[in-house]
């Protein structure tokens, strides 16, 4: 019973060591060159060998190695066969080490049976090799080289002589396709779902890996994805090849769907990086699992404040209606004006006093505090909740109102100074034109020779000319000391693109007479203390 499983463990055992990485299975067919003694009375002959060798995890270029053989060649006087089979081991090294072409050398002594005449003997085996290989993947290894084999025999060698041949080795443990590939120091930020569009070119993490394969690497490609909310993998990164052991530390990037603009709570996601590349012809590919913790849609942080941008929604429908209403109750005002775009902006800020929109702090997400600490997340609404929700604080109150001047194509920008953020539009007419108009120039803000209202969103309910004069004051007061900061919409767009969240809003509007009655009263004061008169 006892030896009924001893092979079947035996074999067991010789599977489960062989298939480790680093042991290969030769097969050496060869032809054999007599010498020395025997280079007279013996032609050429042939063989075949068959060896394992194991390479140290210690030492990359050296390798134990075991085997046997057989050789056989004919006595050309007598028509005999000599036949040797050798039994060894031995060690040789490899270099350079891992390549996919490399030198061979190795030595080996063991014993060799010898058969020549009907009697056989056995003694001392030596050999020696010296050859070249190539890798034509990791598991599969083509070489040609020659062996010396010499067994003892008085007073001449019984075996002496040269084997030519190829050599066909296969290494299981490498054919697995196992990589090798190390990930270090996996960084991923949270995702905010506002800035969906801004990962695409800026990244949202890195990641660390090591080429811990046995040889360089060709084709590296890193990839970041997160099956619910990306349609494909984003390639992070290409590199053309990293040699052994090599480190690259790469950026992440994500290419997201607007499927993070339906997160109303803050959430998590599995998402994968992977490491596709080639390795000695071989394709092979590594991942590390991540999560993702996902921000709600409202979510910003004030460590850009071009942030802000992304919320002037002004292709948004709910803002498109209202600033149309707004704009075509002014054109139906008619009379003198000072410039159409400030009319709007005038009756715009009338409209949204009289539909309701109040000035409201949230302690818990308050600019002033919020913007002190760049790492703190604010809730900012979009400019259609803030219509709907008749509500906001200043920046909620500063995109809705750039958001609908935008709409209807009139240039605004955010002002901040410490703990506040505004905002102001762009008239169209030049500072001289301004000058000539207008009786306090100083309430402007000129850049690049375009002139700007500043405005104070906060006193929405107290009407368009102490919105203005407010925030005038406060450009003024804040740009001689150096802590103002002036950011056109435009322009902090084009890092942080607009992104409005689909959602049907119930949006009221101020009625044609109210909005009338409002504007007509407050551009009558403007024309009374304002405006010049020729």
């Amino acid at each position: 019973m006892k030896k009924r499983l001893f092979i079947p463990i035996f074999l067991a055992a010789l599977t489960a060591i062989y298939a480790q990485e680093g042991f290969s299975v030769m097969a050496v067919p060869q032809s054999f060159l007599p010498m020395g003694s025997q280079s007279g009375s013996f032609g050429f002959g042939g063989g075949f060998e068959l060896k394992f060798t194991y390479r140290m995890p210690f030492a990359d270029w050296l390798f134990a190695q075991a085997g046997t053989g057989y050789i056989v060649s004919q006595n050309t006087i007598t028509s005999e066969s000599l036949s040797v089979i050798p039994f060894y081991a031995g060690a040789g090294a490899v270099f350079p080490a891992r390549s996919r072409l490399a030198a061979v050398l190795s030595a080996g002594a063991g014993y060799g049976l010898g058969i020549y005449s009907g009697e056989n003997g056995g003694s001392l085996y030596l050999r020696g090799e010296a050859g070249a290989r190539f890798s034509v993947n990791p598991a599969l290894t083509l070489g040609l080289g020659s062996v010396y084999h010499w067994v003892s025999s008085r007073p001449d060698p019984l075996v002496q002589g040269l084997g030519i041949g190829l050599t066909l080795s296969y290494s299981p443990g490498a054919s697995a396709r196992r990589s090798r590939i190390e990930y270090r120091d996996i960084r991923v930020d949270p995702v905010f779902p506002v800035f969906y569009s801004y990962y695409d070119k800026n990244p949202l993490g890195s990641v660390t890996i090591v080429n811990n394969e046995t040889g360089k690497i060709d084709a590296v490609k890193v990839l970041f994805y997160c099956k619910r909310y990306m349609d494909e993998a984003k390639l992070a990164a290409e590199i053309p090849e990293m040699k052994k052991g090599e480190v690259k530390t790469v950026p992440l990037y994500a290419l997201f769907n607007t499927g993070l603009l339906d997160i109303t709570e803050s959430d998590k996601a599995a998402a994968r990086i992977e490491t596709v590349y080639s390795f000695q012809g071989q394709d092979r590919s590594a991942q590390s699992q991540v999560t993702l913790n996902l921000y709600h849609r409202n979510a910003v942080v004030w460590d850009d404040d071009r942030k802000a941008a992304a919320f002037v929604t002004a292709n948004d429908p709910n803002v498109i209606r209202y600033s149309n209403v707004v704009a075509g109750t002014v054109r139906q005002r008619g009379g003198p004006t000072v410039s159409l775009d400030f009319s709007i902006a005038l009756g715009m800020f009338q409209a949204l006093g009289l539909s309701g929109l109040n000035y409201v702090v949230d302690p818990a997400s308050s600019y002033a505090e919020l913007s002190r600490n760049k790492l703190a997340v604010d809730y900012l609404k979009y400019p259609a909740e803030t219509l709907s929700y008749g509500s906001g604080d200043c920046d909620d109150l500063s995109a809705c109102y750039c958001a609908l001047l935008s709409s209807v194509g009139i240039p605004t920008a955010f002002i901040t100074v410490p703990g506040h953020i505004f905002m102001a539009f762009a008239l169209d007419m030049d500072p001289a034109a301004a000058k000539a108009t207008f009786l306090r120039p100083e309430d402007f803000i000129v850049v690049e020779n375009r002139v700007w209202v500043p405005v104070e969103t906060t006193l929405i309910s107290a009407g368009f000319l102490r919105a203005w004069a407010e925030g005038a004051k406060q450009w003024r007061d804040n740009r001689e000391s150096g802590k103002a900061a002036f950011i056109p919409v435009r322009e902090a767009q084009s890092v942080h693109p607009a992104v409005g969240a689909d959602q049907a809003r119930d949006v009221a509007h101020p009625s044609p007479d109210a909005a009338l009655t409002a504007i007509a009263d407050e551009y009558g004061r403007l024309t009374r203390h304002d405006i010049r008169r020729g």
